[in-house]
């Protein structure tokens, strides 16, 4: 039995990435999808509370652009037509 799962799941999303990596591209940048919030941004000591703290740990951005260093820069939420 085949576990892996598709990281761009839908041709939804997959427009998404594309026309985000065409911009990026042009910018010194690249799209990552799916990375955990914790992955990206430095929560340890953060004085986040137990909750918010925990959300990090689990949730991720739909997509992240990081600059030419490999820096975040910014982060994309895509809810597409399927999203309610």
């Amino acid at each position: 039995m085949d576990r892996r799962k598709k990281i761009i799941a839908n041709k939804y999303e997959a427009a998404v990435h594309d026309a985000i990596s065409d911009i990026a591209k042009q910018n010194g940048c690249v799209v990552y999808p799916k990375v955990r919030i914790a992955d990206a941004l430095n929560i340890d000591r953060s004085g986040l509370d137990h909750q918010t703290y925990s959300y990090a740990l689990k949730g991720h951005f739909d997509f992240l652009v990081a600059d030419g260093q490999s820096l975040p820069a910014f982060a994309v939420e895509f809810d597409g037509p399927s999203h309610e």
